[in-house]
């Protein structure tokens, strides 16, 4: 799923506030845009690579989410 830092931006339906952003190794306060499912090519990242992992917590909250997505 896309996750974005542009937290000021317009909350979509199925946007998921990241709440334990710090904890997963963001930078800076997210949001998981649920419905938008992305694949990132490897490379992409550059020096970055891997980022982080979210909170069991933020995991359970975005299940929800993609559940009630695929029951529409």
């Amino acid at each position: 799923m896309m996750v974005t830092s542009a937290t000021n931006k317009l909350h979509l339906e199925h946007d998921y506030l990241i709440r334990n952003w710090k904890e997963a190794g963001l930078d800076k306060a997210s949001i998981a845009r649920v419905d938008r499912i992305v694949e990132i090519p490897p490379g992409y990242l550059g020096t970055a690579g891997y980022i982080g992992t979210l909170s069991k917590n933020d995991i359970a909250a975005i299940t929800i989410i993609l559940n009630k997505i695929v029951s529409e």
